[in-house]
């Protein structure tokens, strides 16, 4: 039952993590490069805002890519613990 697999939250996670910080690091490096960390972590949806969106709209495509990892890490270990029992005697 993945709405409580580990394996997806501990994933899902490190996302969030990995965006969290890539967001927060432009506040201390002045460099214009200093945002396209976050920027790729928000990918493909970042793509389909207007320029002037505020920072709320991308943080809000993270979240949509937190749950669609969640997601598909936890189906996959659905399945894989699913195909594993099948093949035991």
């Amino acid at each position: 039952m993945f709405p409580r697999s580990t394996t997806a939250t501990i994933g899902a996670t490190t996302y969030w993590l990995a965006f969290v910080c890539a967001s927060v690091y432009p506040e201390f490096d002045n460099r214009p490069s200093a945002g396209i960390p976050a920027f790729v972590l928000a990918w493909p949806w970042v793509v389909f805002q207007p320029s002037t969106a505020p920072s709320l709209l991308v943080t809000g495509c993270a979240l949509l890519n937190t749950a669609l990892i969640y997601v598909f890490i936890g189906t996959v270990s659905f399945l894989w613990g699913r195909f594993r029992q099948k093949g035991e005697p």
